[in-house]
């Protein structure tokens, strides 16, 4: 991806506090969500959704992550199994008695069959940097290790994924 400037928009302080108020308010929605629908959406809007969400700004425009989205029903069951195997851990090993009271109120515990049930399942992986130094100068490049092994899955499971 090139550089390109951000072009600031100037507006008035009046309408500086307007847009900010409104904006607060379309946030003041967003709440944790535990349930999800089974109602298919079109592709497209997951896509553009994560189109959006890989070009968010990040330190030198790296972008340290890559998005996959996967519809493949073998898969989300996989994704759901490992998933209920941290989970189960955490619950029962590792979440202090304080956190799970708080967990307590919302219903949840480590079984999570949405992850099966919903259209689509949106996972992001951490892309970790290295710095190579060579005769030719310093840059940065993905480490390899990551990428191997979720190759088959990013590779099966999304047309949109960012290629780095």
């Amino acid at each position: 991806m090139a550089f390109e400037p951000f072009e600031h928009k100037e507006y008035s302080a009046e309408e500086s506090v307007a847009r900010s108020a409104q904006f607060r308010e379309e946030l003041s929605g967003r709440r944790s969500i535990r349930h999800f629908s089974r109602r298919a959406v079109p592709v497209e809007v997951v896509e553009n959704v994560v189109m959006t969400a890989s070009s968010s700004p990040s330190g030198a425009n790296m972008q340290p992550w890559t998005f996959v989205i996967v519809k493949d029903p073998k898969i989300k069951r996989d994704i759901r199994i490992a998933a209920e195997k941290e989970e189960k851990e955490f619950y029962t090993h590792r979440a202090p008695d304080e956190w799970l009271a708080d967990l307590n109120q919302f219903g949840t515990d480590w079984h999570k069959p949405f992850l099966e049930t919903a259209p689509y399942l949106i996972v992001v992986f951490k892309i970790n940097y290295d710095l190579l130094v060579s005769p030719a100068g310093v840059k940065t490049v993905p480490r390899q290790g990551f990428m191997v092994i979720h190759r088959p899955i990013i590779k099966e499971s999304c047309p949109c994924r960012k290629t780095f």
